[in-house]
């Protein structure tokens, strides 16, 4: 372990703290919805969330360097023992049911490598109505495969996530040398691309009422915000940096600052080399498929420039295709790696060791809970069996957790930002600067929880129960636990 921290780099902790926060994915989504204005909105969350929040990691993370929990720390220290126990909590389940969900969307990505399209939608006549079985037990096999990664440790994930992020520079840097040479070659459809992908959302805001328009213009902001998600998961993986700690108070300020630049600079050449109009006309995009769609275009768009045959182009499109495929492939297996290992590893670190079994919290050689791992592993299996094993009404009890957990995992960001004006105002005093950063994310977070509540009671009242549901149950579980707890010391 002392080997791993002292090796680090600055160029390696840069390259994984982006790729930890860092998504095309979300890139694509945020110019599908907002085009060339979601620029003005990934500014606005990046300077009152992004950065304060990365900020307040960075502070914890240095402060705490003589203690272990991160997340479990922070909040115990300064709100108290029991909120730090239902934060943790509240934010280890989130992560386990997303967990769920993107072991079986992977697959996706692996099709498109291996055939160049996606195959898990398609109806197959030869698996029929066996083929999410088949899913399933796919996901299983990977499951058992990224827990033999995981319990070697640290040092295989922090491998796993370079490669990952050496191939998302690659294919940013596909994308910005394929913007170039269009905006070269075909200069004069850039200006109209960028005026029209502005103009259409300007009238399509314009129309509603002023109300409508503030109402709309929040829910883009909250959607940018989740732009920015992973920070959490940062504060548990940086705890093998902390005797680094002016590398790591720079490097988390560098990470900040290339995240915005990239997602900012993607967005304009996507605007300026695509026809925003002519993208949401294919009835065939869709967000589940977004990213693929528009290297599909890119990929046409320069082979028009080019002026390549329709053999070339087509290899010119399979190429893009695949090689986004693999960069998505790696990113999701880097992910769940890093996932399926530190939200248990910060659960069972940061609290007490009397609050678990001797065999739930043993080590092994590689400082990993291999045997609370594991039974994480099996419950994961089990739960992808059941979906998909499962009737719809399994497929829409498993949709309504993804939403539950999906407000859940919001509510740790916020306490976090609680807890830091106490945390400053003990170093600075009750006047400390700094204790602004802490209101500027809670009311980012609270306004986001409090306007998504309102538009899920005003879409459907059944939708706001299912979205509160969630994390009553990881509250009320919580509080008995910890009651249990303390009863039985």
């Amino acid at each position: 372990m002392n080997e791993t921290k002292s090796s680090i780099s600055m160029a390696r902790l840069v390259l994984i703290t982006v790729t930890m926060i860092f998504s095309f994915s979300s890139m694509s989504i945020l110019y599908y919805l907002l085009g060339l204005k979601a620029i003005v909105y990934l500014l606005i969350a990046g300077f009152f969330y992004f950065i304060p929040f990365i900020t307040i990691v960075r502070d914890f993370t240095h402060h705490y360097s003589h203690r272990s929990g991160n997340i479990y720390t922070w909040i115990q220290d300064n709100l108290g023992d029991r909120t730090a126990f239902i934060t943790i909590l509240l934010w280890y389940a989130s992560y386990f049911f997303w967990m769920i969900s993107l072991f079986m969307r992977i697959w996706i990505p692996s099709s498109i490598l291996i055939w160049g399209e996606d195959l898990t939608k398609q109806t197959s006549s030869v698996l029929g109505d066996w083929k999410p079985l088949v899913i399933g037990c796919m996901s299983v096999a990977l499951v058992a495969g990224v827990y033999q990664l995981a319990k070697r440790g640290f040092d295989a994930i922090s491998k796993l996530l370079t490669r990952s992020g050496s191939l998302m520079v690659g294919l940013i840097g596909l994308n910005l040398l394929s913007h170039l040479i269009i905006w070269w070659l075909d200069g004069e459809s850039i200006t109209p691309n960028l005026l029209s992908n502005w103009q259409q959302h300007q009238s399509a805001e314009t129309a509603h009422s002023l109300t409508g328009f503030l109402s709309q213009s929040v829910h883009h902001f909250l959607f940018v915000i989740t732009a920015f998600g992973g920070l959490d998961t940062i504060g548990s993986l940086l705890d093998h940096f902390k005797s680094q700690g002016q590398k790591l108070r720079r490097g988390l300020m560098i990470s900040a600052g290339l995240v915005i630049l990239v997602y900012t600079a993607g967005i304009f050449l996507w605007s300026g080399s695509i026809s925003y109009g002519d993208l949401h006309q294919q009835e065939q995009v869709n967000l589940a498929n977004l990213m693929y769609e528009l290297m599909a275009i890119l990929s046409t768009r320069l082979a028009d420039c080019l002026q390549l045959g329709p053999t070339a182009s087509h290899l010119l499109t399979q190429l893009y295709l695949r090689y986004t495929a693999l960069t998505l492939l790696a990113a999701y297996l880097s992910l769940l790696s890093s996932f399926i290992f530190l939200p248990l590893r910060t659960l069972l670190t940061g609290t007490p060791s009397s609050y678990w079994s001797d065999d739930l919290i043993r080590q092994n050689r590689h400082g990993v809970y291999e045997r609370a791992l594991a039974i994480q592993s099996g419950l994961i299996a089990l739960f992808i069996l059941v979906f998909s094993l499962g009737n719809h009404y399994v497929t829409a009890l498993y949709n309504q957790l993804i939403e539950m957990t999906a407000l859940a995992r919001s509510l740790p960001y916020l306490v976090i930002a609680l807890a830091y004006p106490t945390f400053i105002g003990r170093r600075q005093g009750p006047l400390g600067g700094r204790r602004v950063l802490g209101v500027c994310v809670s009311l980012c977070v609270a306004g986001g929880i409090l306007l998504q509540l309102q538009q899920a009671w005003q879409d459907n009242p059944w939708h706001f129960l299912n979205l509160i549901l969630g994390p009553v149950f990881f509250l009320l579980l919580a509080l008995t636990l910890y009651r249990h707890v303390q009863h039985r010391q």
